[in-house]
């Protein structure tokens, strides 16, 4: 399937530029591929590898169908969300999604991101790292 031209201008320009506006991501970064954006995720520079998390949870969101609903969310300093988003297809969710840029992720950081649960009303939290899951607090 490929969109037309009238596609692309009437309703893919301006949700790229909502979500741009929403996101403070350009349209640029939010427009590249999927292959791009895993590529970054082992780049040397701290910012860059972190921005390609950001953007495939973006992806991620796409695949899935949800629908984005906030950028970077603190929440009254008890934390900080990177993103939420929602479905209505079947039954309504709430999904809360924190990237993180580190080698590991522990028990703490998944019960800190539940336990921000009840001040977002997410019902879904997703994880999303460049490293790896550990179930060990050290």
């Amino acid at each position: 399937m490929k969109t037309t031209s009238k596609a692309q201008s009437e309703l893919l320009a301006p949700l790229l530029k909502s979500i741009a506006n929403e996101t403070r991501l350009s349209e640029i970064e939010l427009n590249r591929t999927f292959d791009d954006v895993v590529n970054e995720l082992n780049h040397p520079d701290k910012h860059i590898k972190g921005k390609a998390l950001e953007l495939l949870a973006v992806w991620m969101i796409r695949l899935t169908s949800l629908r984005f609903t906030k950028w970077r969310s603190r929440e009254n300093g008890k934390g900080e969300v990177d993103v939420l988003a929602a479905s209505d297809r079947f039954v309504y969710s709430r999904w809360q999604i924190q990237c993180k840029n580190t080698n590991k992720v522990d028990i703490d950081v998944l019960a800190k991101e539940i336990g921000l649960t009840f001040v977002t009303g997410a019902d879904v939290v997703m994880v999303v790292t460049t490293g790896e899951f550990t179930m060990l607090t050290e």
